[in-house]
C-alpha cells in the first residue's frame, strides 16, 4: 500500500512530535502493508502554519529515511504537502514555494471546512486550469459535501481527484463524515484512501484495519484501487484508473 496523507515529518506542524515518533510512525506504518508514505506537512494555512517549502524540510525526510534503511524498516518516504488552497496557490506552486505529491502535477489541497459549494469549486477550478490536478484531502468532512453529496459528482467532473480518511470510514469524525466517506465509496467517488496519520497513538499510520473493512464491504479489487493502484500511479504522475 502507499499512504498520499500523512503528517509523519516530526515538529513541522500537529503531526509527529520528534523524530523518534516519526520513527514510530513509520514502524507501524510497515508493520500494516504500507510501503510507502508522501510527507505531507501543512502548509500556507491561515492562522496557524504558514510555512513554505524549504530544504530543511527535505533533510528531515532524507534523514527519516536514512534511519528506516539503516534499521532495515521497508518504507520509503516522498516529499509533498497538504496545501490549503487559495487564489495564491498556482503561482506560489510554479514558483518552488508549495510542493506537489513527489514533484508531480498532482496536489494534495485542503479547504476550509465551512466553505461554500461555489467558492470550493472556483478555488479547485483555478488550480485545474494552472496545469495541476487536484487531490482533496478528506472531501468527506467538508459541510458543503456531507449536506449535499450529489456535489460529489460535479467535483470529478472537473478532474479533481478524492481522498477518503481511514479515521473516516471507521466512525472517527463522527457518524456524518462516516456517512459520507462510505457513500463515496459505494459510488465509487473515492480515488484513495491515506492514513492522514498525525502521531503513534491516534490517527496511526497503520492502513490495515481499514484495508480489510474496504475489502469485506467493497470487494478486495476497489481496496486494491483505492491503497494501491491509484497512489501508485500518482507517486510515477501516472493517470490513475477509473
Amino acid at each position: 500500500m502507499f499512504d498520499l496523507h500523512c503528517h509523519i515529518l516530526p515538529g513541522v506542524d500537529d503531526g509527529a512530535e520528534d523524530m523518534e515518533e516519526a520513527v514510530e510512525m513509520a514502524v507501524m506504518a510497515a508493520s500494516g502493508g504500507t510501503r510507502g508514505i508522501v510527507a505531507t506537512p501543512h502548509a500556507n494555512l491561515p492562522g496557524s502554519v504558514n510555512r513554505f517549502w524549504d530544504p530543511a524540510m527535505l533533510d528531515m525526510v532524507n534523514m527519516l529515511q536514512k534511519i528506516l534503511d539503516e534499521n532495515a524498516i521497508p518504507l520509503q518516504i516522498y516529499t509533498g504537502q497538504e496545501i490549503f488552497l487559495t487564489e495564491a496557490v498556482p503561482k506560489l506552486l510554479a514558483e518552488g514555494k508549495l510542493l506537489t505529491v513527489n514533484r508531480t502535477q498532482y496536489v494534495l489541497t485542503e479547504l476550509d471546512f465551512q466553505i461554500h459549494a461555489a467558492a470550493a469549486m472556483h478555488l479547485l477550478k483555478n488550480l485545474r486550469s494552472a496545469g495541476y490536478i487536484p487531490i482533496l484531502a478528506h472531501p468527506e468532512r467538508y459541510a458543503f459535501i456531507m449536506e449535499e453529496p450529489e456535489t460529489i459528482a460535479a467535483l470529478k467532473k472537473i478532474g479533481c481527484l478524492l481522498q477518503v480518511n481511514q479515521g473516516s470510514l471507521l466512525g472517527s469524525f463522527g457518524a456524518a463524515a462516516q456517512k459520507t466517506a462510505h457513500y463515496m465509496c459505494r459510488r465509487r467517488f473515492a480515488d484513495l484512501v491515506a492514513s492522514d496519520g498525525h502521531s503513534a497513538y491516534i490517527r496511526t499510520t497503520n492502513l490495515m484495519e481499514v484495508q480489510e473493512m474496504l475489502e469485506e464491504m467493497y470487494t478486495e479489487a476497489y481496496a486494491d484501487t483505492v491503497l494501491y493502484e491509484n497512489p501508485y500511479r500518482i507517486l510515477c504522475g501516472s493517470e490513475i484508473s477509473g
